[in-house]
């Protein structure tokens, strides 16, 4: 799975990572839960199981950390 972010205002390239796809039928569904942190920080769960709900021994331990670059 690649994730590519891009600052709306100059259209430039401003982060770009890579992690392993674990399968599935819906890649699209890490980023159902994604989360900005202010403007700096992206986070996007990468346990998507329906068993991965909060409060389970398995929900959160993997996660994409994003950490833009400051301008």
């Amino acid at each position: 799975m690649f994730v590519d972010v891009y600052d709306t205002s100059s259209a430039k390239r401003v982060f770009s990572a890579h992690v392993p796809h674990r399968g599935g039928d819906q890649p699209s569904r890490f980023f159902d839960s994604a989360l900005w942190v202010g403007n700096n920080y992206l986070t996007v769960p990468m346990n998507t199981e329906p068993r991965d709900q909060v409060g389970s021994s398995s929900a959160g331990e993997r996660c994409l950390l994003a950490i833009m670059p400051e301008k």
